[in-house]
């Protein structure tokens, strides 16, 4: 067998029969994309920010130099790790009670998919705690450090560009809680900044001096009326070297992308993602499609194709099969194959597949009847099918004489069955034998060659034959060889490697027909492609 290099052009079309071929992935990809998107939007419970704005270079009552030699990156990272530490968010979660907040305080805001899932943690925390049998001191405290946590979780800072101004931001589930949890941490931050300036003046004037008792007084005063409502801005700017300078403000909207942007894009994401697998599971699969397979694979002519049957259809044809895609096919194909027996001179073709299948074994029945009752030609079948047979299964001959009873001194008329008017067979029974040794024993061949001339054309049914050694035998009494191979099951490799056999051993392939035909793109697009 000559082998070609054959250039495919991977057009648009060939793109969208990919597709179609693959559209139950595709469809099955999308929705499980969208469906894990939306099930991640509905376990994803919507956070508020709000935002304080503090300069970090105020002026402290010592007039101390804390900060003087430090740029304002170095600033930045000094002033995050301030107000990320344990003393600053403790007096905040004291102040505003977040320690008292039910373990299961997140089941207000989120969606009722993920709620059993809040309360089942929060039974399980509780349950730590109750296990641990804490004091209620020791309870409340653990109470306080599980809230500090929650709250460093939801808290950042953020340096102002060529400024001394960062941007504290706290989230919530709640843009109101928000606010007031923002305004009492910046507060407990500023009285950290004076608690600080404090111990300062104490080691240097003493704890009677009139500066140590103002900066006392301040801190009591903020302490006691630490709370997130909104102050007076000279109040809000305090006497701390930080200084307050823009109050905590929300704009009430979640935090990251709206869910509709998400749900967009996810579907724009899946789409790429099904149809990119629908690609790469093209490219993998090594079995035949398409005609065009068997011609760039095989080298061969398609000589047409057998639509899989519907349930609606009879596998064999008859009188009484009703008009239709399978039939029409069935009939076209019938028309080429003896088209190109008679172009090619050709009585007698072996018809083979290399996998078994009941769909197979009707090929070259119906090939015979639209042959013989369609076009009028006269048609005999040979049941070479020894291992597996087919003839008298599908046409239900009974007893009958069989071919694997012939003996070679017999005459093969009396084994020859009328199946239609110009239509007949020769069935087999179930035997050891191998077609090709019978072939030698019986001298068939001498005996078909005898009763050849009463025929237009003669078929050997070996569909069941698989062996391609057995083919070789049986086609020095055929003229030539005609694959029969089925779409979605053979693989190339499997039909290349016995299509070169036979050719290897100038066994005349006459062509290809492609079984189980399916058509992934509906008949409507069909004029577009």
């Amino acid at each position: 067998m000559k082998t070609h290099n054959y250039v495919s052009d991977f057009t648009l079309r060939d793109i969208v029969i990919i597709l179609f071929r693959y559209k139950m992935l595709i469809i099955s990809t999308i929705f499980i994309i969208m469906g894990l998107t939306l099930l991640g939007l509905k376990m994803n419970t919507p956070m508020y920010e709000a935002s304080v704005k503090i300069l970090i270079k105020g002026q402290s009552v010592s007039a101390a130099e804390t900060y003087q030699s430090l740029g304002s990156f170095r600033i930045h990272n000094t002033q995050t790790e301030i107000v990320n530490s344990t003393p600053v968010l403790r007096r905040t979660v004291i102040a505003h009670k977040l320690h008292e907040r039910p373990l299961d305080y997140e089941k207000q805001f989120c969606s009722p998919i993920k709620a059993p899932l809040v309360e089942f943690i929060a039974k399980k925390d509780f349950q730590t705690l109750e296990e641990e049998k804490l004091s209620p001191e020791d309870k409340t405290e653990r109470l306080i450090s599980i809230a500090v946590n929650k709250l460093r979780k939801n808290l950042s800072t953020s340096l102002i560009p060529n400024s001394d101004v960062f941007v504290i931001n706290v989230l919530d589930y709640s843009p109101e809680e928000a606010v007031r949890i923002a305004n009492i941490l910046s507060r407990s931050y500023a009285i950290f900044d004076l608690q600080s300036q404090l111990a300062e003046l104490n080691m240097r004037y003493g704890v009677l001096h009139p500066s140590v008792l103002q900066l006392k007084d301040n801190i009591e005063n903020m302490t006691e009326n630490l709370s997130g409502d909104r102050l007076p801005d000279i109040e809000a700017i305090g006497t701390a070297s930080v200084k307050v300078i823009e109050q905590a403000s929300s704009n009430s909207l979640p935090v990251g992308k709206s869910s509709k942007l998400v749900f967009i894009m996810a579907f724009f994401a899946a789409c790429f993602v099904s149809i990119a697998l629908a690609l790469l599971f093209n490219s993998f699969n090594k079995k035949f499609r398409s005609p065009q397979d068997i011609v760039t694979t095989l080298n061969i002519p398609v000589i047409g194709s057998v639509p899989k049957k519907k349930l609606k259809d009879g596998l064999l044809l008859s009188h009484d099969s009703k008009p239709g895609i399978y039939y029409s096919f069935c009939e076209d194909l019938a028309e080429q194959v003896y088209i190109f027996m008679k172009t090619q001179n050709m009585k007698k073709i072996i018809i083979n597949s290399v996998t078994r299948l009941k769909s197979t074994q009707a090929v070259s029945s119906n090939i015979a009847f639209c042959i013989s009752q369609l076009m009028g030609h006269r048609v005999l079948i040979v049941d070479l099918n020894l291992s597996a047979p087919v003839l008298s299964v599908i046409h239900h001959t009974g007893k009958v004489p069989s071919i694997d009873e012939l003996k070679e001194s017999e005459s093969i008329d009396e084994y020859i069955q009328q199946i239609y008017p110009g239509l007949d067979i020769i069935p087999c029974s179930k035997s050891q034998t191998r077609a090709s040794a019978f072939l030698k024993q019986t001298s068939l061949g001498e005996k078909i060659a005898a009763v050849q001339d009463r025929y237009d054309a003669v078929f050997f049914d070996c569909v069941n034959i698989t062996s391609g050694a057995d083919i070789i035998l049986i086609s020095e009494f055929a003229d030539a060889v005609m694959l029969v191979i089925n779409e979605g099951r053979d693989k190339k490799q499997v039909v290349k490697k016995t299509a070169g056999m036979l050719s290897g051993n100038n066994v005349k392939l006459v062509g290809g027909v492609l079984n189980n035909r399916t058509f992934p793109v509906p008949g409507l697009f069909y004029r577009y492609f």
